[in-house]
């Protein structure tokens, strides 16, 4: 049920996928544009790659299909590639549709997988179908840590676009944070401005979901407690028992980051030039 709204920040993305919606109307096809083939997402877990898959489907009104890798694996020969042509099968027949691979990284590589060639065989009838299928199916692709994902599968023509998906700057956990305030009905002190600022800064190095499990730690001790209703001191303590994942990352998150600078776009725009676009304003 998530639209574009519930996406905190990657303003870079949400434009982008905006262009790409109009072109699946009768205007755009009139007009001759190719309907989009498909993104990957790359990044950490957390922040905000799943929930993209999601919000896409529902901002341009069309289905949203799920793929899991692990499923589709199977003890018997010959046994996964047949789900695997099946699934496909299905999204062509249900487009236009958003056809969601979560973590495909884990399903195919271009490092040696030990299953007697399952996972090659399977990438291979993943790559035939993107390459011939011309039904509307738009492919969102996300990964962890892409660097082992074959490059044949990330080319640009089966792929538009490769996109990574950072831990949120400042502006963005604002956004995020505000995001499920209201979802949860939070009605305090939280809003004025000092106390969001100190917020953010609290949660500086937090993933999305981290934000997002702050604000439900929080009204789960303040409902305990009364119920009251949630402040800026109740969220602060929640941060505080949040040891954030980009500090346990370490060496993996900086290696991640610098192939990305050189292999995709980001997804947000730095917060440096987010600063002085607002102080223009």
């Amino acid at each position: 049920t998530d639209g574009m709204s519930s996406v905190g920040g990657l303003d870079v993305l949400i434009d982008w996928v905006g262009k790409r919606g109009k072109a699946y109307s009768d205007e755009a096809q009139k007009w001759g544009v190719p309907k989009p083939k498909g993104m990957l997402l790359l990044g950490m877990p957390g922040c905000g790659k799943t929930l993209v898959g999601r919000a896409v489907g529902n901002a341009w009104g069309v289905p949203v299909l799920t793929m899991e890798m692990g499923s589709m694996m199977n003890k018997y020969v010959g046994e996964s590639e047949g789900r695997m042509r099946e699934a496909l099968k299905t999204a062509s027949a249900i487009a236009p549709c958003v056809l969601f691979i979560d973590e495909v990284d884990k399903g195919v590589s271009s490092g040696e997988s030990g299953d007697s060639g399952t996972s090659s065989r399977m990438l291979q009838n993943l790559l035939t179908w993107m390459n011939d299928d011309d039904s509307g199916v738009f492919v969102i692709m996300t990964a962890n840590d892409p660097r082992n994902l074959p490059q044949e599968l990330t080319r640009a023509g089966r792929l538009d676009a490769r996109w990574y998906v950072g831990f949120p700057n400042a502006e963005e956990r604002e956004q995020i944070l505000m995001i499920h305030l209201k979802k949860a009905r939070v009605d305090s002190d939280v809003y004025e401005t000092s106390s969001i600022e100190e917020l953010v800064e609290k949660m500086n190095g937090f993933s999305g979901s981290e934000i997002e499990q702050c604000v439900k730690n929080a009204m789960y001790d303040c409902f305990d407690d009364g119920p009251r209703p949630v402040g800026k001191a109740d969220l602060l303590f929640a941060a505080h028992g949040v040891y954030p994942m980009s500090a346990e990352l370490g060496e993996r998150l900086k290696a991640v980051e610098k192939w990305a600078k050189k292999n995709a776009r980001m997804a947000s725009t730095p917060s440096s030039v987010s600063r002085s676009r607002r102080r223009a304003v």
